[in-house]
């Protein structure tokens, strides 16, 4: 306990979490059997909101026959955070779409079209044209990673001809 001349400051950062705990004031100095008023105020607990490190442990969908990563985003929209899990074993990526209330529902993107079997997965804004979190995966031992920017770029090449202008004119 500190006092600074005006505030009394009680360290009970020892106390565990959800320990319940009195607070007396002693007022030293004033004799028994005479009127006295005292008065408490401004009393807070910093800070106001403890967070807890605790874990809830849900379940998903599976199977998973080799995870290989993992990532959490928006990535359908609807404000709620989703897990997207690279299965390196199933040539997929699961996405579990969450409902804000602990609930996912699983649905899978096929990789085994782009030849190679998906790594490390992460989401993140890559579209400008929406606020929406996208999907980029890594392909293994391909150097390729799948994002939605592929269709986003000109992939051809351009056709190039020089034309001679007739002289004088621009």
């Amino acid at each position: 306990m500190t006092f600074d001349g005006r505030t009394v400051t009680l360290d009970i950062s020892s106390l565990a979490a959800g320990t319940h705990a009195t607070l007396y004031f002693d007022l030293i100095g004033n004799p028994p059997g005479t009127n006295s008023v005292v008065s408490v105020d401004n009393v807070t607990i910093s800070p106001d909101f403890i967070y807890s490190d605790t874990f809830t442990p849900i379940s998903l969908d599976g199977p998973f026959t080799d995870s290989a990563g993992i990532a959490v985003g928006d990535v359908d929209g609807d404000g709620f955070a989703d897990i997207v899990v690279a299965d390196s074993g199933n040539d997929l990526l699961a996405i579990f779409n969450g409902d804000a209330n602990g609930a996912f529902i699983r649905s899978d993107i096929d990789l085994s079209g782009s030849g190679q079997t998906p790594t490390a997965v992460e989401v993140g804004q890559l579209t400008a044209e929406d606020m929406i979190d996208d999907i980029a995966v890594s392909l293994l031992g391909s150097d390729k990673v799948l994002t939605p920017l592929g269709s986003a770029f000109d992939t051809t090449p351009p056709n190039v001809m020089f034309i001679d202008p007739a002289s004088g004119s621009y």
